[in-house]
């Protein structure tokens, strides 16, 4: 849960006008605020149809277990699909997909006094992630047709890449044979999984050509379709009205950066919008993550709201 937390971080505290914890932004309190509404809608007789909450896991690690293998398994199948997850500033009707790549590099290992008659598989890993540095720029000079939240950085959904974990060597007088990185490639909508994967793979040959003594091993997994819902989509549409009545005011229909379970949905021909109840301010997955109690509240009313009207 990190250090430093002014309250409790696995106890629920309000405090003017906010609830802290970990988990309050994403995504405890969309789930909880579902439930609130899930209960109410039981108990109003004014809509047709039938609605199912599926409370999943695993979004973070790309896992089975959530709501791919219920939607593959045919355990739940929907007309629509709103995913309480993302910020209460906007409604997500797109989002970047996610390819993961772990890279081995293999050297030789000598006594560091005779580093010259071995090959450092950390200089090799230093190689490639400088590469991939040059890469990431490229990728950014590429934008999608969705747009993005400005308070990004960006104006539109755009693809990058980036290494986030490094595993290498024993002892500072032992010339490492072994190095492993984890890298994160994030792919918009108008990209294929399969040309993200055949890029990567050319810069390592490029590498190999460069150097006789660059040896890998490639996986890749872990992947998350991007996703997109038209914007002139009924359920897009609907969830606007609806956010708009209880909100009072415009809001924005915008793309993610992230990657979301929604994209199982999309992949089973379910149109999917999400938002929830996080703001850039929330710190999450920090210390002190909070959610506002309004933002909450809405959430919960904005997703009733928008159920009725489809279910009318």
């Amino acid at each position: 849960v990190g250090e430093g937390w002014r309250y409790p971080p696995l106890v629920l505290t309000k405090k003017e006008g906010r609830f802290y914890g970990r988990g309050v932004a994403d995504d405890k309190g969309p789930l909880a605020m579902l439930i609130i509404a899930f209960k109410e809608l039981a108990e109003d007789p004014d809509w047709n149809g039938s609605i199912v909450l599926a409370a999943t896991v695993d979004e973070e690690v790309g896992g089975y277990t959530g709501l791919s293998y219920l939607l593959d398994e045919g355990i739940v199948a929907a007309d629509y699909c709103i995913i309480g997850d993302g910020n209460i500033e906007s409604i997500g009707h797109a989002s970047n997909g996610c390819l993961r790549f772990r890279v081995t590099l293999y050297g030789k290992s000598v006594h560091s006094s005779l580093n010259w008659q071995g090959v450092n598989a950390i200089e090799k890993a230093a190689k490639l992630v400088t590469r991939l540095e040059e890469y990431n720029k490229l990728l950014q000079t590429r934008k999608s047709r969705v747009r993005a939240d400005p308070a990004s950085g960006v104006n539109q959904l755009t693809p990058s890449i980036s290494v986030g974990v490094i595993r290498g060597g024993l002892k500072a007088n032992i010339v490492p044979d072994r190095c492993v990185l984890e890298v994160d490639r994030r792919v918009i909508p108008e990209e294929r999984k399969i040309d993200a994967v055949k890029e990567f793979k050319e810069i390592l040959e490029d590498l190999k050509r460069e150097d006789e003594d660059f040896h890998y091993e490639l996986v890749s997994g872990g992947f998350h379709n991007s996703w997109q819902t038209p914007e002139n989509h009924e359920l897009v549409t609907t969830v606007k009205s609806a956010y708009e009545k209880i909100a009072k005011g415009p809001v924005d229909v915008l793309g993610s950066l992230g990657c979301l379970d929604a994209a199982y949905a999309a992949e089973h021909g379910i149109p999917v919008v999400n938002f929830g109840v996080s703001r850039v301010e929330s710190h999450t997955h920090g210390v002190d993550e909070f959610a506002y109690i309004k933002d909450m509240m809405d959430f919960g009313l904005i997703i009733k709201e928008t159920i009725l009207q489809l279910l009318k």
